[in-house]
């Protein structure tokens, strides 16, 4: 590995000389690399082997910069020395070691902090690892053992291997690219790195790239899978990040590219006989490609293992041509600039199906292979199979065409009937060739049969009749309906079932696999309905109501009728939001749920005794029902902490991936795990998702104080006394025992089934408080303050208001906050 040479300091490049004090203890160090990373080229030894740099800052000046080496090179262990001794000083020093960051970036220090600023090298065998460690510390606390520096790798390795058991074609790889992800970004390094802790998050994640590695030889694909290059030739060390998948699909049916990433592989199609498939262009290579993202993102100091598998297909045409080509590829191996002849269409099959794949995360090893293709002379035949166009080759000598020489095409969405001349005549083998022969499939589509269940109908239409749709080419649904109930009327009431999606089995249940846009379906198919009326947790038995989205009966877009606009100045469409279908929690967490789920409770009102009250002249009111009260003083980290935790014990992905603060809190808005509601969710919810009629308590603004403590634990009723409103002097908690929250479910619900949406408590939500922006996906991306929803036991009516909207530090408690739980309706298994 390169030594930082390339190293800059800001400020410092010329730092005056520090006196060193008189002679005492020699720095020495003591370096660990966690056990716990995996994949990646620096581990202990090797770092015994090649030493590393470390910069010691003191009293806001550089103090020396030395390399440092093992005593025991072979083993690593024992204290580590530099080059030329530096003694402690009677001051702290802060001490950043690395290995070196080639062709990265670079290294700099100034009065904001230390930081990284890296940039991926476009030559994948000029990326190396990269570990950096920071502490701090006086000799007081080293001189014995030396300085402890626990390097953290910087990057992500990624390679690839590929496999192929189909044996009616062969697929012969030159190399492996991964397409259009972000090359650039800033680490800012914090004060200490220590033992068990992640570094923070890159940031200024810019300048999408694409990277290449080509195969030492050219690779023909069999049953184990084939690593695509071989060292570091073969393994992309990437910067850790978020990944967005190419949308395909979309593209395909006519959106815009959202230059999303994917993964392409260098290749070549053909028959056993040697007849070329793909590309076109005879004895060429081109990509055949699979969008691609990892859940939860690339992580620091992981090897990702890509296993490819084009048994079932070979992927999709390139939507960048030309992008990330290896800059030396193996003997022979030309690229086709038209793979489909300048018919090129992105994102559309090539050869039947995708490229199906999985990732592993797997310790490095090097792996190489030394297979070479050879070739032979051929000419070209032309095939016409539904709307693909294909051109493959037999020998140049041969005048008949056998059945053996014909690629095999999967197309699951047809049903293959015979083989004909492009005349309609049925064609027999051998055939004899001539100038204007093209072999034409005969194909018949298969259908998929939705099955409407009794009392639904199709959102798009009101249908109620089943439908019967075409199948894609590939095997997919042209379009996934949705269902809704039908309305009801007094006499046949209304089904109270959602609709979750499709699937094969003939009597689904929740757990029933749902037939995804993705999904493959091979020949005539029916598919049923998945319908449920909520979920429940297997850990604290609470339930959650499904609640339907925007769309059919219901608006398409959310326009809050309140006054309040909806319509967002960050969004494109003018019209509102979208609301998805979700489950909602049937109440606000209680005391007993928290303490099942956290092994605690920090409620205010959870004294059993009200031994609060003693002295005051009243007896106070045992609360021996306080498991059933509103969790309260919980912070906004709390309620998300509470959501993961309840997650893994019910067995589902969790929601959250927290830091340490609430602005390093990120959601994965596909998790099916827990989570808090958006405010656009909450204030669906309370309203328009129900009908907004009168159980919709916070939309009536002039609806009389009782029929108001109906539906609501408020000001005017939540005190000792049926009419406590006209005194003031009931609010002093400590003259009044009934002050406090109530059991949830004591009043009534709105139509949904969903109580205490008003009063109570006040309930968080998931956004920053800024613009009333109202997205799926949390509004503003940052702030100071998080949105309370609801108002509670001790606000004045006007609180309760659903475009009422309070803001608090979400690290900050008060008892009068709680939160309530949703969930995503997750269209898969």
């Amino acid at each position: 590995m390169l030594l930082l040479s390339v190293l800059s300091l800001a400020g410092c490049q010329s730092p005056r000389e520090i006196d060193e004090p008189e002679a005492q203890d020699k720095i020495q160090f003591h370096p660990f690399v966690s056990d716990q990373l995996r994949g990646t080229e620096e581990t202990i030894s090797t770092l015994a082997q090649s030493g590393f740099s470390v910069r010691a800052y003191g009293q806001g000046q550089l103090y020396f910069e030395e390399r440092v080496t093992a005593t025991d090179p072979a083993t690593g262990t024992g204290i580590w020395n530099t080059a030329n001794p530096h003694l402690w000083p009677p001051y702290e020093l802060d001490f950043i070691g690395y290995n070196g960051l080639g062709e990265y970036g670079t290294l700099s220090a100034d009065d904001t902090g230390v930081s990284l600023v890296l940039s991926t090298p476009e030559a994948v065998e000029k990326q190396p690892d990269i570990i950096v460690a920071r502490t701090t510390g006086r000799a007081a606390d080293h001189a014995t053992n030396g300085v402890p520096l626990y390097f953290k790798h910087l990057l992500s390795q990624l390679s690839v291997q590929a496999k192929n058991s189909n044996k009616s074609y062969n697929v012969e790889v030159a190399g492996v690219k991964i397409a259009r992800i972000q090359s650039q970004a800033t680490l800012t390094l914090p004060a200490e790195i220590k033992q068990d802790e992640e570094l923070p998050d890159y940031r200024d994640l810019a300048s999408p790239k694409s990277f290449g590695a080509a195969a030492a030889s050219v690779l023909t694909l069999g049953d184990t899978p084939q690593e695509i290059g071989n060292s570091a030739a073969g393994n992309f060390m990437l910067i850790p990040q978020e990944l967005t998948a190419w949308n395909r699909e979309e593209q395909i049916g006519g959106a815009a590219d959202n230059e999303g990433t994917y993964l392409g592989v260098l290749l070549r199609l053909t028959t056993p006989s040697g007849a070329q498939c793909y590309p076109l262009e005879k004895g060429k290579y081109a990509y055949a490609t699979i969008p691609f993202s990892i859940p939860g993102g690339m992580k620091a100091g992981v090897h990702y293992q890509v296993t490819l598998d084009f048994s079932k297909g070979a992927g999709y045409q390139e939507p960048s041509l030309g992008d990330g080509l290896p800059a030396k590829l193996p003997d022979g191996v030309a690229v086709s600039d038209q793979p489909w002849g300048g018919e090129e269409k992105p994102g559309k099959a090539i050869l039947g199906g995708p490229i199906k794949f999985d990732v592993s995360v797997e310790p490095w090893e090097e792996k190489s292979s030394d297979l070479s293709a050879g070739g032979i002379e051929l000419k070209p035949v032309t095939m016409q199979y539904g709307s693909r166009k294909l051109v493959f080759s037999i020998p140049k000598e041969a005048t008949e065409l056998r059945e053996s020489d014909i690629p095999k095409v999967e197309m699951p969405g047809r049903k293959f009937i015979r083989w004909e001349d492009g005349k309609g005549q049925e064609v027999t083998f051998p055939h004899t060739l001539t100038p204007d022969f093209v072999l034409t499939a005969k194909l018949e589509p298969y259908h998929a049969t939705l099955v409407v269940p009794e009392k639904f109908q199709f959102k798009s239409d009101q249908t109620t009749d089943n439908k019967r749709l075409e199948l894609t080419e590939e095997g997919y649904l042209p379009e996934t309906p949705q269902l809704e109930p039908t309305r009801g009327s007094i006499f046949n009431p209304q089904d109270s079932r959602g609709f979750v999606g499709w699937t094969k089995d003939t009597n689904p249940t929740i757990d029933s696999e749902v037939v995804a846009k993705e999904t493959v379906l091979e020949g005539d198919v029916e598919l049923h309905a998945i319908l449920t009326t909520g979920v429940v947790s297997r850990t604290t038995g609470s339930e959650l109501f499904f609640v339907s989205g925007t769309g059919g009966s219901k608006p398409e877009f959310f326009t809050f009728a309140g006054g309040v606009s909806t319509r967002s100045a960050l969004r494109a469409t003018p019209e509102g939001i979208k609301i998805h279908n979700i489950y909602v929690a049937k109440h606000p967490v209680t005391q007993s749920e928290y303490l099942k789920v956290m092994g605690s409770n920090p409620s205010y009102f959870s004294d059993p005794d009200q031994s609060r009250f003693n002295g005051n002249g009243l007896k106070g009111v045992p609360r021996t029902d306080a498991g059933r009260r509103p969790v309260e003083s919980v912070t906004w980290m709390d309620a998300v902490h509470y959501c993961n935790k309840l997650s893994e014990k019910d067995g589902l992905t969790p929601v959250y991936t927290i830091g340490d603060t609430p602005e390093q809190v990120r959601r994965n808005p596909n998790a099916d795990g827990y989570r808090l509601p958006t405010e656009a969710e909450w204030i669906w919810t309370a309203t328009a998702a129900s009908g907004a009629n009168g159980t919709n308590i916070a939309l009536q603004r002039n609806i009389g104080p009782l029929r108001f403590g109906d539906f609501a634990w408020y000001r005017d009723n939540a005190m000792l006394g049926a009419q406590t409103f006209l005194n003031p002097k009931v609010w002093n908690a400590f003259v009044n025992p009934e002050y406090g929250t109530k059991p949830v479910g004591g009043k009534k619900p709105n139509e949904l089934g969903i109580y205490d949406m008003s009063g109570n408590v006040w309930e968080w939500v998931d956004d920053w408080y800024g613009d009333r922006t109202y997205e799926r996906d949390n509004g503003p991306t940052t702030g100071t303050y998080k949105v309370l929803k609801g108002g509670s036991f001790h606000s004045d009516k006007k609180f309760l208001n659903v475009d009422y909207r309070k803001k608090h530090l979400p690290d900050r408690t008060n008892k009068l906050i709680g939160f309530r739980v949703v969930r995503n309706v997750v269209a898969s298994n």
